[in-house]
């Protein structure tokens, strides 16, 4: 059985089914209750359950299980913001019921006291008033315990480049905990970008050394948007038919450079669009609407739709999905301003286009009633 389907048997039982009743529009309304389907869709929140394993996250999924089951020591996981490192680590700490794990997601401390709390706390252990040495010894002792007990500590650290230099030094020493030559701790960071400059610095020299698995967590290849949202409606419980067509795919992906986090926002935004005008697909016009709203920049070359009305089109080549938008007329004017225009003005598009050294044209133009 794939790593995808174990997990989608792992979270099959827990997710919430579609409803069958279509719901009121309005912005406290569900954004997906128009299309027959839960908020897990597209909602920007971490969800293992509806984690899709594309060629980057499965390759990353099974180097986190590697090191985790053979006890690599240090392993170092970046990513920019958005590319799924947290819904991937709580997809791995889910799946592996023989690990006790100590989650740090939001790793707040200034001192190496307070990292060495916070670490207590995540493997189950409450210790206040306590010396720096104490709560070592102590860490020491429960990790023991669990190695006892058959399990594997292992500790995942996100937002690791948050963390200041002395806690990183104090990752150093716990790698050292030790029982008759077998390591006993397993420790995953998992940040942005500034955690690889963070550990380049040379106070930190001797924790890179003991690096032993590192991976650059890349966003969501293009060709794989369409099954990452494909995945994550149908997780949901989506019955109805997909709302997305693949214009309006090609153009998300051009948007969100391929980041899950920014892909689902757009994604659950335009259902929100769509809904409110009862429309049953979401279109090009939705997006822009969405791009504009999150004051995310539109790219230059998002395609244009050709299901909206009075819309001009080149298309280059055969690939109708990279197409510019040319001059539109005007289409409301008296009737002998716009019969005069009829007759200079479908010369023009392909005048333009020979000139830019594009291919072929289709014009389509809205008739005034």
């Amino acid at each position: 059985m794939s790593i995808q389907s174990n997990i989608v048997e792992h979270y099959g039982n827990g997710l919430a089914r579609a409803t069958a009743s279509v719901v009121a529009t309005g912005p406290a309304r569900s954004s997906t209750g128009w299309f027959e389907s839960d908020d897990r869709t597209t909602h920007a929140r971490p969800d293992p359950s509806c984690l899709y394993l594309g060629s980057q996250h499965s390759q990353a999924y099974r180097l986190l299980s590697h090191a985790i089951h053979n006890r690599k020591g240090l392993f170092v996981l970046t990513g920019a913001a958005g590319t799924g490192k947290t819904a991937l680590l709580r997809a791995v700490a889910a799946m592996s019921p023989s690990v006790q794990f100590g989650i740090l997601e939001t790793p707040w401390s200034n001192t190496s006291s307070d990292f060495l709390l916070m670490v207590l706390e995540a493997f189950g252990v409450t210790q206040s008033g306590s010396t720096k040495a104490q709560l070592a010894l102590r860490l020491r002792s429960r990790v023991l315990e669990l190695h006892h007990q058959g399990k594997m500590p292992t500790l995942m650290v996100d937002e690791a480049h948050t963390l200041p230099v002395e806690a990183l030094e104090e990752i150093r020493l716990l790698m050292n905990f030790e029982s008759f030559g077998e390591r006993l701790l397993t420790i995953i960071l998992a940040g942005q970008a500034q955690l690889s400059r963070l550990l380049n610095q040379d106070c930190l020299c001797n924790l890179k050394q003991r690096v032993e698995i590192r991976l650059d967590l890349q966003p969501v290849d293009p060709p794989e948007v369409e099954g990452y949202l494909k995945h994550r409606w149908y997780r949901a419980g989506g019955t109805g038919p997909f709302p997305f067509t693949h214009e309006v795919i090609s153009a998300i992906a051009i948007a969100s450079h391929g980041l899950p986090g920014l892909i689902n926002s757009i994604s659950e935004n335009a259902l929100l669009a769509a809904q409110e005008r009862r429309h049953s697909n979401v279109g090009i016009h939705h997006i822009r609407k969405v791009l504009r709203d999150l004051d995310l920049p539109a790219p230059k070359m998002l395609p244009v739709s050709v299901s909206d009305p009075g819309t001009a089109i080149v298309h280059v080549g055969r690939d109708t999905q990279q197409c510019v938008r040319v001059p539109k007329p005007v289409l409301a004017m008296r009737p002998m301003k716009q019969e005069r225009l009829r007759a200079v003005w479908p010369a023009f598009p392909i005048r333009l286009a020979a000139r830019l050294g594009l291919g072929t044209i289709q014009w389509r133009r809205k008739e005034v009633g």
